[in-house]
């Protein structure tokens, strides 16, 4: 139980006294046949326009900050529903929904204040007689189910009242309806009603500082005192916008729930069994209190429904608690960004970024809330902060939840991990993440693809049944980041192309999310491409040519075809690197158009790969292609006419060589063997060498040529040894015999070399 400290008492009085000053507050009550509406100041010039369950009153003064608690918070007028001040036509107004077919009068008293009695069929506004009031017959506590402790978790709360709920109605306390929740008792039958416009269902507030158009099954007044033109009415129609609300009409009283929660709520159900019809609604309001004080949302809407208040400030808070969307008849839908109390609601219901703000404006109502909920409420917000990246609001809403001293549930414990990972404690925060997304609590979803986020940021192996969970989610919530992280959880597994499937069928389904979806996409064949296995190349390549036309013409995917083709062309694919580079059009210049020309004459296309060379001559890269492509179309002479460009090249004698010797161009040839590397001569080329060197009427075997021949059996390499054997010695006889053998052998040798090329 919370005790006032005087200090505290004083500022309580202060702030109430201040709110008197500033507040015109509107009175209402409830009489025996009528519900009464008082309205002091800034109704001096009031009228009252009526246009069947809505009321208008016209010459509000505009100067005037008005208090609607009483009628949309406290609920003391029974046949009124909801108030708010608008702006029409006519100026500033007050907005009535009443919620039977009733009487309405209007007078004004002595002391100059402007009354409205919503009178029911065949009654008169006159003076309530004070009833006696029946005393509620008091539940029997049931100490097996109330343990006493103030530590109750929502979900064991909820338990713990269905339990007593039918232990009640089995002694004939309460009449429990067949409905997936508890509801209250219905009220004593109403007058014929006549049918209420069918409900929108609303999205979610994105956008709280701009207000919808007002809805069209509204009426208008039914007489305007001034005559307005179809586009006048249109820019005021855009004008109309829910006003924020005054504090006191989202104080939910939840003391006498702090303690037995479930005990008082049932004394409750018990004593609107028995209460007379003008004692329900007091009565329906306390229970409705006692159910948001607890948490139950959904018990509380379906109380306020039967009793005609679902358009209440009470009931768009049991919406946002069950998380129902608001629509657009809630007092809640669509209102400006508001201080206090009601920027905390609008925090609770609007998305990540735009609960920011509102929660900041909340001013820290959120302690003003009974215990229970105040820990419900601070572990969403504090979630909603968390995907904001708003950490120190997090951290206050956290250090709030616990303050209470009840058990952490899971949403608090996420909340806890990913606080924990900003300060460091990565792996604490991991293994907690993990827990919690085992579990089927509200926040495993969020925990599972916090760990996705985290794998793939710290390129950390998954846990095991990862691929699984994260799969299953995509496929059950169809949360558009559930499938980027599944997609990307394949692309671990070296499946490119499932997951670039996920990621295109996914911008099929939600074209917001392609700009998204093609980024992840980029990085998963980034990745992808450079990796070791030739297998996952092999597959990032497929996905690439499956999915190009998905992909945008923007400069990052400009270079991922690039890198695809270069990859290509490093795995022995040079048809698809020409094939991909290529799509860039035909101005492809720089590292682009090498890797083009090597690819054309990998592929088999010399001649283009020269039309692609021969303007970059000066580029000795360029030039050697031009050589090899010369060579590769038998062209030796101009394949020796590029290889001289190449001045002062390293590579030069070798192709200058290589070409000469095809041109049979012997002395070039044997002075750029003279120019190579001994270390870079094969054993190929130090035949050519010697066969040159011969050619060239040299009369020694080049050392360059005899180091590397000398280390060879092959009789080629002997025979070229003995091209520059010295003259035989003996008789003419012998000499001529020995010249004969000698010219044969160098005959055949010279004949193989040729061949050979």
């Amino acid at each position: 139980m919370r005790h006032v400290t005087p200090l505290i008492a004083l500022l309580l009085s202060a702030t109430s006294a201040f709110a008197a000053d500033t507040d015109s507050k509107i009175s209402a009550g409830e009489h025996d046949g009528f519900s009464r509406i008082a309205i002091g100041r800034g109704a001096e010039s009031a009228a009252l326009v009526r246009n069947g369950r809505r009321l208008l009153v016209v010459g509000v003064d505009t100067r005037e900050t008005f208090d609607l608690s009483e009628i949309n918070g406290y609920q003391k007028a029974h046949r009124v529903n909801s108030a708010r001040i608008i702006t029409t036509p006519e100026g500033r107004s007050l907005e009535l929904n009443i919620n039977c077919d009733c009487d309405v009068q209007t007078s004004r008293l002595a002391d100059g204040r402007f009354v409205i009695d919503v009178v029911a069929p065949g009654k008169t506004a006159a003076k309530k007689t004070q009833a006696k009031k029946p005393q509620p017959k008091t539940a029997e506590k049931s100490s097996d189910l109330i343990d006493g402790v103030d530590t109750m978790s929502v979900q064991q709360a909820h338990s713990r009242m269905i339990a007593l709920l039918k232990e009640a109605a089995r002694d004939g306390l309460i009449d429990i309806r067949e409905d997936k929740v508890a509801k209250a008792p219905a009220p004593a039958k109403k007058a014929k009603e006549t049918p209420q416009p069918k409900k929108v269902a609303a999205k979610e507030q994105s956008a709280p500082d701009k207000a919808p158009d007002e809805p069209a099954a509204t009426p208008e007044p039914a007489k305007a005192p001034e005559k307005k033109t179809a586009q006048a009415a249109d820019e005021n129609a855009q004008e109309l916008r829910r006003s924020c609300s005054s504090k006191h009409a989202f104080k939910i009283d939840g003391a006498a729930f702090e303690d037995e929660p479930m005990v008082k709520i049932a004394e409750l159900q018990a004593e609107l069994a028995e209460a007379s019809d003008n004692a329900k609604q007091d009565i329906a309001h306390k229970l409705a209190a006692g159910f948001l004080s607890v948490g139950f949302g959904e018990e509380a809407l379906a109380l306020l429904t039967d009793y005609g208040k679902e358009t209440s400030v009470y009931a768009g808070i049991a919406k946002i608690i069950a998380e129902r969307p608001l629509e657009t008849t809630d007092l809640l839908y669509g209102t400006p960004p508001c201080r206090g109390a009601q920027a905390l609601w609008q925090a609770a219901v609007a998305k990540p970024n735009d609960a920011v703000g509102h929660y900041r404006r909340s001013e820290n109502t959120i302690v003003d809330l009974p215990s229970r909920l105040r820990v419900l409420i601070a572990a969403r917000i504090a979630m909603k902060m968390v995907d904001a990246k708003a950490w120190d609001a997090a951290q206050e809403l956290y250090d709030i939840a616990v303050a209470t001293e009840m058990p952490m549930g899971p949403e608090l414990k996420y909340v806890k991990a990913m606080l924990d990972e900003q300060e460091g404690g990565s792996e604490t925060s991991r293994d907690t993440l993990i827990e919690i997304a085992s579990d089927n609590s509200r926040a495993a979803d969020d925990a599972l693809l916090a760990l996705a986020d985290t794998y793939v940021r710290n390129a950390e192996t998954p846990h095991e049944g990862y691929s699984e969970d994260i799969g299953a989610l995509a496929k059950t919530t169809n949360s558009a980041e559930a499938i980027m992280a599944e997609a990307m959880s394949w692309a671990d597994l070296g499946n490119v192309g499932t997951a670039l499937f996920l990621l295109q069928s996914l911008t099929d389904k939600s074209p917001e999310e392609k700009q998204a979806a093609q980024i992840s996409a980029h990085n998963i064949l980034s990745k992808a491409l450079t990796a070791s296995d030739p297998i996952v190349i092999y597959s990032a390549l497929d996905a690439y040519l499956v999915h190009k036309s998905w992909f945008p013409k923007n400069q990052p995917f400009s270079e991922l075809r690039n890198a695809a083709a270069r990859r290509a062309f490093d795995v022995g694919l040079p048809n698809l690197a020409l094939s991909v580079i290529n799509e860039g059009g035909a101005d492809v210049t720089g590292q682009n158009a090498l890797l083009k020309a090597r690819a054309a004459l990998s592929s088999g296309q010399p001649q283009k790969a020269i039309e692609i060379a021969a303007p970059n001559m000066g580029d000795p890269a360029f030039a050697k292609i031009v050589v090899d492509a010369n060579i590769a179309l038998q062209k030796h002479h101009d394949a020796l006419g590029a290889a001289s460009t190449l001045q002062g090249d390293a590579a030069k004698p070798d192709l200058a060589a290589r070409a000469a010797w095809l041109a049979r161009s012997f002395k070039s040839a044997a002075k750029n063997f003279h120019e190579m590397d001994p270390n870079q001569v094969t054993p190929a080329g130090a035949l050519n060498f010697a066969l040159a060197a011969y050619m060239n009427a040299e009369k020694d075997l080049p050392a360059g040529a005899r180091a590397i021949l000398s280390q060879s059996n092959d009789a080629l390499a002997k025979g070229a040894e003995a091209l520059f054997a010295k003259p035989p010695e003996g008789t003419t006889l012998q000499r001529s015999k020995q010249l004969v053998d000698r010219t044969g052998a160098e005959i055949r040798m010279v004949e193989e070399v040729m061949n050979d090329g």
